[in-house]
């Protein structure tokens, strides 16, 4: 049996022995010797351990990530109720409150004293907190129950929220007072007399 040397170098090593012209031959024929073998068991643990390191590096990037946007997203919700209470003001003709409840971290809009029935008081979680609400030139509030009135004219209520993570990240609210226009700085914004 004659071998084509092109052909040999793919086909798989095998071992036999065949005949020819009545006499034995013993053939070897090449090819890739770990073609069927797979991986080693150490090659294997490696990569467990270097996949290993990979996640434990990044897992606090990742938590870090996570309470950020957890704070990201209560500031955008608070934030587009206070601007919706803003909008029906102005577009029904009534006054409209945005309550905050700061033993139970929850925010509800209401039409003056009455709760709309649509309005369902929406609950902080994740770890943010409402640390405080400052309402400029008000009555001062000393229940845990503070609201900011938005009127029919756009005038609003002065008033910063100052939101906290578990942290220590604070983010500002503003109401502006002449406009009704809501700014957010992710620092304790301080109000000031000329504002």
């Amino acid at each position: 049996m004659t071998l084509k040397a092109g052909r040999a170098a793919l086909l798989p090593v095998s071992r036999g022995r065949h005949k020819e012209n009545g006499r034995q031959l013993s053939v070897v024929r090449q090819g890739n010797p770990r073609a069927k073998t797979g991986f080693t068991l150490m090659e294997l643990i490696i990569v467990v351990v270097i996949i290993g390191i990979v996640v434990g590096v990044a897992l606090p990037s990742f938590n870090r990530v996570f309470l950020r946007v957890r704070l990201n997203t209560a500031i955008r919700d608070i934030a587009e109720t206070l601007r919706y209470a803003h909008q029906c003001a102005v577009y029904e003709g009534e006054n409209y409150r945005v309550n905050f409840d700061l033993d139970s971290q929850r925010y509800w809009v209401s039409q003056d004293d009455k709760t709309l029935s649509s309005s369902n008081p929406r609950t902080l979680e994740g770890g943010v907190t409402i640390t405080e609400v400052v309402i400029a030139q008000a009555e001062k509030m000393s229940s845990p129950q503070k609201y900011i009135t938005f009127k029919p004219d756009g005038t609003v209520d002065k008033c910063l929220l100052y939101l906290e993570d578990k942290k220590g990240n604070v983010y500002t609210i503003v109401t502006m007072k002449t406009t009704g226009q809501v700014k957010t700085f992710d620092y304790r914004y301080e109000m000031t007399d000329r504002q």
